[in-house]
């Protein structure tokens, strides 16, 4: 409510009381008592508004993606109307299983928040009810009559998203092994997008294959975009954060059969990590000297000498950084071309060129570099205008 449209009221409010007749000759006090009713009045008038207008489980979650998950959010209308809840249900405990590590302060307490997700998640497929709005509305999906006609969602995939949580909460500070961030890349990002199939009820092995291979290419770009907030320079992109790199954000077919449009809108909807905490927190807990970390493949800092300190102190002027990061993104996009490769037999499918590599390329493999976070998280007008074509053309 406007503050003047407050004002107004009050006086109003205030008009319509008459005052106490033990007080009518006590002006001062009588103005303190109507100033005291008025407020109470409009507190709980606040509240009564409050409450009239509580969230349902499915408005929580399309809230919170809005909010931390801008790709999904433009994602979500691609989707037929009768899953579009559904869909959002799923990015929304994506926004909250990932926040779970920026939000905590000790793996300890990570680790009993992943333990109650899992649970969480059984006990939705158990179809008990719950508090949390996210759960109710992934029970709600789980349930829904029209998702179980299409096969129904795969449990599996949940726990193994948390299961890769769990194993990121509990990681060690050191750079990880490229094998470790394409193992969590898959059991995460690929993961996401394999629910996003089952949601439309497509199951083949080839686009799980070709899913596979972009969750990897999606996971590095997140890497690569993410990490001036991991190595404790600011915030990082939001959730999201790769998808609009032109792997699944930005992806689209020329195939015109329904296959086509199906895969099309499951790959518009592949935003990986996030990071926000639960049910629409607005921030994360500051990351601290000690949690700084350098998050690029061991094998490539070693290649090149990256000296952490040197990355903590200097930033993108760190020996070696440069062309760590140029390894890192060229191994994305070989992910990127075998996926590209595979779609091609698909009816004429094809992806564009791969968008975060192009724009490292242009800024001197500098994640740094402002441009390069506007892009990640598909706030920029690439993201909307490659999904107004998509549209306007009526196939993917």
């Amino acid at each position: 409510m406007p503050r003047s449209s407050i004002f107004i009221w009050r006086r109003i409010g205030c008009a319509e009381r008459k005052p106490l007749p033990a007080l009518v000759s006590h002006r001062t006090s009588s103005r303190r008592l109507l100033s005291h009713t008025c407020s109470v009045h409009l507190s709980s008038s606040s509240r009564l508004d409050q409450h009239k207008h509580k969230l349902t489980p499915a408005e929580s979650c399309a809230q919170l993606v809005a909010q931390r998950d801008h790709p999904s959010n433009l994602s979500a209308r691609f989707y037929p109307a009768h899953l579009r809840r559904h869909f959002l249900a799923i990015r929304a405990f994506n926004v909250e299983t990932a926040s779970v590590k920026d939000n905590v302060s000790n793996p300890t307490l990570g680790r009993i928040r992943v333990g109650w997700w899992r649970d969480a998640v059984r006990g939705a497929f158990d179809n008990k009810a719950t508090q949390h709005p996210t759960v109710e509305a992934l029970r709600d999906a789980i349930h829904d009559p029209a998702v179980l006609a299409n096969g129904g969602l795969m449990e599996d995939h949940f726990i193994r998203i948390i299961d890769a949580r769990e194993n990121d909460v509990l990681a060690p500070s050191v750079p990880p092994l490229l094998s470790e961030i394409e193992s969590y890349s898959e059991g995460t990002a690929s993961r996401l997008q394999y629910l996003s199939l089952n949601l439309l009820g497509i199951s083949r092995a080839s686009l799980d294959q070709i899913f596979s291979h972009l969750g990897k290419a999606t996971g590095l770009t997140t890497l690569l975009s993410a990490f001036p907030y991991a190595a404790g320079f600011g915030p990082a992109a939001s959730i999201g954060a790769a998808a609009p790199s032109g792997t699944a954000a930005e992806t689209r077919t020329a195939a015109g059969s329904q296959v086509g449009q199906d895969v099309g809108r499951a790959l518009h909807s592949g935003s990986p990590t996030p990071t926000t905490p639960q049910s629409g927190a607005a921030s994360r807990i500051p990351i601290s000297a000690s949690q700084r970390r350098i998050s690029l493949p061991r094998e490539y800092l070693g290649a090149h000498n990256v000296v952490e300190e040197q990355v903590f102190r200097l930033g993108p002027k760190a020996q070696g950084l440069q062309d760590a990061v140029f390894d890192t993104a060229t191994r994305a996009n070989d992910y990127f071309i075998s996926a590209r490769k595979e779609i091609e037999g698909l009816q004429g499918g094809r992806l564009p060129e791969e968008v975060v590599g192009v724009l490292l390329s242009s800024v001197d493999f500098d994640v740094f570099d402002p441009s390069l976070q506007e892009v990640a998280t598909g706030r920029g007008w690439k993201l909307p205008w490659e999904m107004w074509k998509v549209r306007r053309r009526g196939n993917i």
